[in-house]
């Protein structure tokens, strides 16, 4: 055999309908690697030797973290029957998802995240528009890179589809049914469309519930008509049940088992999203209790806590200008319109735009206008009255409110008395 060349066999790993797998050594540099070759019985047969030179020629076009590499291969020598197919491909140092999930309890967690590890797998080989059409936990690798990181593969692309099937010894034929035991979906039956890849995102669902709940989905409808996640009692998964996720995660089983394709994750990014959907709760739940502990440390500073302070001062001293005013011009039949006081947007300015007006009428009106503002331990108050130009009526220390709210008093007289001679000039 021509891998012997280069490699020599270390033990057998495994054997099933796809061939048989063997732990191997690089001769040379001491690599470990995986050797997949058919049965006796498949080595002239050529639907077997399609598969394998399917899954290497498709394995050799994917240089992406969590597939494994071929190091050597001889699909070239596809047509000749006298020759035995093989590969040699990476070794990964590690266990089946199978395995895995029947050693170690997986809280939503992990299961989430090991789940989004192979979203990240899919997303690479979808692109280049292959579709493995096998996934299932006996296909998938994990391993652990430390005690806190795992590692984790797709394998076996035996069955795959890829733009690669071009040669008729390579193409699966449309009569074949595909698929697995660990789900049944309808479109790998035979006859049917067998190049969907929203195949592969309903098996990724189906992971999702293995890791779960430790359980094959098996069948997207059983014999009453319920899906796999009718299966399961939340009094028997209390953890997950309560968990933020269990929302997000019945709503990923009801698009993600649908019967009819149609209905089920139209991309990978579409489950991606769901399945972070609590993910970006949490994030912006974050988030927004980050900015409301921010903003009640700006409320609670003492720079606010002094210019709250302040503001009152100047809304009390507005207040009384404006009343003052209203009694001394409604006391000749005008009333007063306007907007204020209030604090302007730069929070320092306190501000009243008003007019007056004859009572029951819309004409003649004299507007007249108050700014008070803060800047620098000062404070300025500015009237304004028709044409005439600004008077600033009051400077003096932040520290001085009763000063300011006499010179309100004050001045309010003397502006009564321009509005009503500016009224006396229109109404004329």
């Amino acid at each position: 055999m021509k891998y012997l060349d280069n490699w020599e066999i270390v033990k057998k790993i495994d054997e099933g309908g796809q061939g048989k797998i063997f732990k191997v050594k690089n001769k040379k540099n001491g690599v470990f690697g995986a050797l997949k070759l058919l049965h006796n019985s498949d080595e002239k047969r050529s639907e077997r030797r399609g598969r394998i030179a399917r899954e290497i020629i498709t394995l050799r076009s994917l240089d992406v973290i969590g597939i494994p590499k071929v190091f050597e291969s001889n699909e070239s020598q596809l047509e000749d029957l006298s020759v035995n197919l093989y590969m040699v491909c990476e070794w990964i140092n590690g266990v089946t998802l199978l395995e895995f999930r029947q050693k170690n309890k997986i809280d939503v967690m992990s299961a989430t995240l090991i789940t989004e590890k192979i979203i990240d797998i899919i997303e690479v080989f979808h692109r280049q528009d292959i579709v493995h059409r096998d996934i299932k936990p006996d296909n998938i690798m994990v391993e652990f890179v430390n005690c806190d990181e795992l590692k984790v593969y797709v394998i076996d692309f035996g069955i795959a589809w890829s733009p690669c099937e071009e040669s008729e010894a390579i193409e699966t034929k449309t009569q074949q049914g595909l698929g697995n035991r660990f789900l049944e979906l309808p479109e790998l039956k035979p006859g049917r469309n067998i190049r969907d890849s929203r195949s592969d995102l309903t098996y990724l669902v189906g992971i999702y519930f293995f890791l779960l709940f430790n359980k094959y989905p098996r069948i997207l409808l059983d014999e009453n008509g319920k899906m796999p996640q009718s299966s399961i009692s939340e009094l028997d998964f209390p953890e997950i049940a309560n968990h933020q996720r269990w929302s997000s995660i019945k709503r990923i089983f009801s698009i993600g088992f649908q019967q009819n394709i149609n209905h089920r994750f139209e991309s990978v990014s579409e489950l991606r999203l769901l399945i972070n959907a609590n993910s970006d709760v949490s994030a912006m739940a974050s988030n927004i209790e980050k900015e409301k502990d921010r903003l009640r440390s700006l409320f609670q500073s003492s720079e606010n806590l002094e210019l709250e302070k302040i503001q009152d001062s100047m809304m009390g001293a507005a207040k009384i200008f404006l009343n003052k005013i209203q009694q001394e011009v409604g006391s000749v039949g005008l009333i007063c319109g306007g907007s204020g006081p209030n604090i302007d947007t730069d929070r320092r300015t306190c501000l009243c735009k008003f007019f007056a007006v004859k009572s029951q009428t819309s004409h003649p009106q004299v507007h007249f206008c108050l700014r008070i503002q803060f800047s620098s331990g000062r404070i300025n108050a500015i009237v304004s009255v028709g044409d005439r130009a600004d008077s600033t009526y009051y400077s003096g220390s932040v520290a001085d409110s009763i000063g300011l709210e006499k010179a309100c008093s004050e001045t309010a007289i003397i502006t009564s008395e321009y509005i009503i001679s500016d009224f006396c000039d229109k109404f004329k």
